[in-house]
């Protein structure tokens, strides 16, 4: 029979308490949000209240709210993005107004605002605002929205023709380099036709708030000297572009090439018995192209990468978190030994969670040989083969705060501690 609690009978108990202490700060937060709600109401309707520190000048809700609609260069409607709202009253002093604004098929958001000044700050992958968005409740604004400057490009292989869904990952040429990464975006990928485009950041314009807050600055933002793009794709080596970019200006339009790849590297993990790892990966990153990383699932004890690129790579064994065995500038060619330190495999583990003795369903568990995990009906998480050592858990019902206890896994054939028939 599997033990339903491996050396976690103080964790059941603890659990326990972290549930009924979870279950009580929710019906405490209810009643504080209930009270929040109650002050809003005030301010909303009545007793001339504030809300997240602004004074309202009316009592009237309806007559604060501020509409809008978001346009692009051409007067199109922008229907993806959201639109987040800030109140400036007469001390100078800017506050939230609330979570980002989903905008509509038309471009339109209405929200509650305030008697004073509303600013608007769109979010967008590929948009900015032109101007400084300031609003003021019952007049309907159109806010006109400009393209970011985009980085465009396309992947080909050996032969010129397009690759698509290539990776395209956007990082400081120089490691030592502590600007910013101009790409809206860390990464991108190939669209069927082989080419790729990502937005460049730009500093918005300044705003009565944003000059509240922290002042205007009219400098180009801090972008790194030079950025490194690395393309990986299935079946070819990696490629990497370093180029200059202009802050005040866009990019030509990179063409990479993707070479076919070299030999693969190959090579064996097993534990210090020589027993193979059950649920083991192995990382591969490229010393020369940092932002390059692969990953193999070993058949058993056997790794293989397939589509390296040139140059030496560390290798990095992991299994249930926790590292196992490294390798330090391998080539492509070579077949490597590795061998961990940690015994494979140990006991099939269940952890139960429990609150007021009952069994409690819907708990996520992290840590060590649970990744995502969530309790059962029966308030149970397992894992096969768990390998022996000390983890931390990280137990969190749905919807509380979560708390970190340490377990101890024992190798098969040692006596554990508390177990539950």
């Amino acid at each position: 029979m599997l033990p339903r609690v491996v050396t976690l009978g103080a964790l059941v108990v603890l659990v326990t308490a972290l549930a009924v202490f979870l279950l009580a700060r929710g019906d405490s937060r209810r009643n504080e949000s209930s009270a929040r709600a109650g002050d809003r109401g005030a301010v909303d309707g009545s007793d001339g209240g504030s809300a997240d520190g602004v004074r309202p000048r009316s009592s009237d809700s309806a007559a604060r709210h501020v509409r809008g609609r978001v346009v692009d260069a051409h007067g199109e409607p922008v229907d993806e993005g959201t639109v987040s709202l800030r109140c400036l009253d007469d001390e100078d002093e800017v506050a939230s107004l609330g979570p980002a604004i989903r905008l509509d098929e038309a471009g339109g958001f209405d929200a509650p605002g305030c008697n004073a000044v509303v600013c608007a700050e769109l979010h967008h992958p590929s948009l900015v605002r032109t101007g400084a968005w300031v609003l003021a409740p019952g007049e309907p604004a159109e806010l006109v929205a400009g393209e970011l400057p985009r980085l465009v490009g396309s992947v080909e292989d050996p032969r010129g023709a397009p690759v698509a869904a290539a990776k395209l990952s956007f990082v400081a040429a120089d490691p030592e380099d502590d600007g910013i990464v101009p790409t809206a975006a860390g990464a991108t990928t190939t669209d069927e036709d082989g080419t790729f485009a990502v937005a460049l950041v730009r500093r918005p314009p300044c705003d009565p708030c944003t000059e509240a807050t922290v002042g205007c600055d009219a400098a180009p933002l801090p972008w790194v000297e030079r950025l490194a793009v690395v393309a990986v794709a299935e079946r070819f080596a990696a490629a990497r572009v370093e180029i200059d970019l202009d802050p005040d200006g866009d990019p030509a339009p990179l063409e990479i090439r993707l070479a076919l790849p070299a030999d693969t590297l190959s090579g064996t993990l097993t534990d210090p018995r020589g027993e193979p790892y059950p649920r083991a990966q192995v990382l591969a990153r490229s010393q020369l192209r940092p932002s390059e990383q692969h990953h193999s699932v070993p058949a058993g004890d056997t790794f293989v990468f397939e589509a390296l690129g040139e140059g030496p790579y560390d290798l990095r064994a992991l299994q249930d978190g926790v590292e196992l065995a490294t390798a330090a500038g391998a080539l492509a060619g070579e077949d490597v030994e590795l061998r961990g330190v940690r015994i494979a495999s140990g006991p099939d583990l269940i952890i139960e969670v429990l609150e007021g003795g009952r069994p409690f369903s819907d708990v996520a568990v992290d840590g060590g040989p649970f990744r995502g995990a969530r309790t059962d009906m029966h308030g149970q998480v397992r894992a096969d083969q768990a390998m022996p050592g000390d983890y931390t858990l990280l137990v969190r019902p749905s919807g509380g705060r979560g708390s970190r206890h340490a377990i101890t896994i024992e190798p098969l054939g040692t006596r554990s501690g508390a177990h539950r028939p």
